[in-house]
């Protein structure tokens, strides 16, 4: 008998199977996205408990127990919170069970909001041909196989499945309705009454049996054919899938080591190659065959099948693999003079939460910090400017407004991937939604900053034409500032740079002091700063302007230390005629 999670993780992969109930450590366990989706699923969780006030919530620990209570409640009547059924070979639990006389209705909590209008248009799950979008599918695969186990154990039922979701554009009536939950046991709990009367407003039922009922059959299929497997354990499949197998960890056995044997441990392994899955033959990746063939070896990818939009960026990397020695190309001098003055080295913070954030507002993106590290000219001090949400309230005008008075009308501003164009688009795009006045001096100043070309990635540049044998191929900027960081360079004794240790980046600094250090990190302090006060309120109001700040920083760096290896680059040509191809110093071992 499988349980419905091992149903879900073993669908692509069986052995993964044998890898949970092994209690294997998984990579994602302990990670700040995990804790975060997690939370999120926490809150939502305990807003839609009270949808169902009357529900008796199964106590049972022991599986067995809980089974039986489930049935218990369900015989007398009684709306069931946590209910748990199992039929021959699958195991189930749902979030909600109601008892209507001779109907069953079964309520299911999803992390994904919903848009009643489309939903009305009967183009919420599906596109127009029918086939169901591929971000609903795998919830509406899971409720069909519960309704398929509801439905064997009680026939002469009619079964409704309903899903409990978000509502798109439902706005909050109450100020800071994250801080209304705690963690309590193996769930949460509203601590705020006045959280429960939310869950009306922002919640919705619907009716998801069209979807589910086609797709009975198929995880019936999938059910037996795990079962059947689990009676008799094949060889696992080893290819492509395996790179970001969950069970693949560093530390402790690891699942990945178990089924790649001594392979799981080449090094350089072809999975250390960025985008991999494009390097292709007959339409499939050539990590497939080369698994099957027992080469895995980074040199073991044949080098004439690295074509395409990567490519370049593949074969740097095996080149600086090679060497170990990173390359800097002399082109990345002629985008770095392309920009004008004053640069304005840009980082912003958001968060979209599942769940409104503040009153008034829906659930969507809100841009609540940005940090700017301004240099008026060549040559010039780095001046920093910052904005953090303080109040409690929207903080997207606000944030307009600051940003326009720190990018002002001239200038290159320097991202680090896309993500603040995108979210300028988000806000636009919500702006004009809610009717702005396209007189509105902040909401014109962004249009036309959007159209204006002034924002350039710094991290399509690092794509392009710098690469250190430490980053993998990689750029984030995670990745890649520890890589510059590591090489011998007189900008680290520059100011503001200076503050930080010579042997250490800053990223690696506030790890260590306990402060935020990633942007998980910062959603989740935020969202706490949102609902605290006092000295608590004031530590995370301090780690959110340094987190911030060293991001603007430090891509500042990267732009100088890159201008330096190229000025040492030309200077050593000039010096060694015959040495021209484009280097840095090796990387640290």
């Amino acid at each position: 008998m499988i349980s419905e999670h091992e149903w879900t993780l073993g669908r692509r992969c069986p052995v993964k199977i044998l890898h949970a109930r092994a209690q294997l450590p998984r990579s994602a366990t302990g990670s700040s996205l995990s804790t975060w989706m997690r939370a999120e699923s926490g809150r939502l969780h305990a807003l839609a408990r009270h949808l169902f006030p009357d529900a008796v919530t199964v106590s049972a620990n022991d599986r067995s127990a809980a089974e039986n209570e489930t049935r218990v409640l369900v015989a007398a009547g009684r709306p069931v919170s946590g209910g748990r059924f199992a039929t021959e070979d699958v195991r189930c639990e749902v979030d909600f069970i109601v008892p209507d006389g001779g109907t069953l209705r079964i309520y299911q909590v999803v992390p994904r909001a919903v848009d009643l209008e489309r939903h009305r248009l009967r183009l919420e799950f599906t596109w127009r041909e029918g086939k169901i979008r591929k971000e609903w599918y795998s919830h509406l695969a899971l409720m069909a196989l519960r309704l398929r186990v509801m439905q064997q154990l009680w026939p002469h039922h009619r079964v409704l499945p309903f899903f409990v979701a978000p509502v798109r554009d439902r706005v909050a009536r109450l100020e800071g309705l994250h801080g209304c939950f705690a963690p309590s046991g193996d769930g949460w709990i509203t601590t705020n009454p006045a959280a429960a009367a939310e869950a009306s407003q922002l919640l919705t039922m619907i009716l998801v049996a069209e979807h589910c009922i086609p797709l009975i059959e198929h995880v019936t299929r999938q059910a037996s054919a795990l079962n059947e497997w689990l009676l008799k354990p094949s060889a696992p499949v080893l290819g492509y899938g395996c790179k970001n197998c969950e069970f693949k960890v560093t530390e402790g056995e690891s699942g990945f080591d178990r089924c790649w044997g001594p392979l799981a441990r080449v090094s350089p392994h072809m999975f250390d190659l960025t985008y991999m899955y494009f390097i292709q033959e007959g339409g499939q990746p050539v990590a497939n065959r080369l698994a099957r063939e027992g080469r895995v070896s980074l040199w073991d990818i044949p080098v004439e099948k690295i074509v395409g939009e990567h490519s370049d960026r593949q074969l740097m990397q095996l080149e600086v693999t090679r060497t170990g020695v990173g390359l800097i190309y002399d082109e990345l001098k002629n985008e770095m003079a392309r920009v004008t003055y004053p640069l304005h080295f840009l980082d912003i913070e958001t968060v979209g939460p599942i769940l409104p954030v503040h009153r008034g507002t829906r659930a969507g993106l809100n841009l609540f910090q940005l940090s700017v590290h301004r240099r008026s000219h060549v040559g010039a001090d780095l001046v920093h400017l910052e904005w953090l949400n303080t109040e409690r309230a929207s903080p997207n005008r606000r944030f307009l407004s600051a940003l326009r008075s720190m990018i002002g009308d001239h200038g290159t501003t320097l991202v680090w991937t896309a993500h603040e164009e995108k979210s300028f688009n988000t806000l636009l795009a919500e702006l004009i939604e809610e009717g702005e006045d396209d007189d509105d001096g902040d909401l014109r100043w962004l249009k036309i900053y959007l159209r204006s070309g002034r924002i350039v990635d710094q991290c399509q540049m690092c794509f392009r034409h710098y690469i250190s044998p430490l980053m993998m191929g990689r750029t984030s900027l995670k990745v890649v500032l520890p890589a510059i960081w590591s090489e011998v360079s007189p900008v680290k004794a520059r100011e503001p740079y200076a503050k930080f240790p010579e042997g250490t980046d800053p990223y690696a600094v506030l790890k260590a002091a306990g402060q935020i250090h990633e942007g998980c990190g910062a959603m989740t302090a935020y969202l706490e700063m949102q609902a605290s006060d006092g000295e608590v309120r004031a530590k995370l109001i301090r780690e959110l302007l340094e987190y911030c700040g060293v991001d603007s920083l430090v891509m500042a760096f990267c732009w100088d230390a890159w201008a330096y290896a190229l000025e040492q680059q030309d200077a050593d040509r000039v010096d060694s005629p015959e040495n021209c191809s484009p280097r840095l110093a090796p990387a640290l071992p």
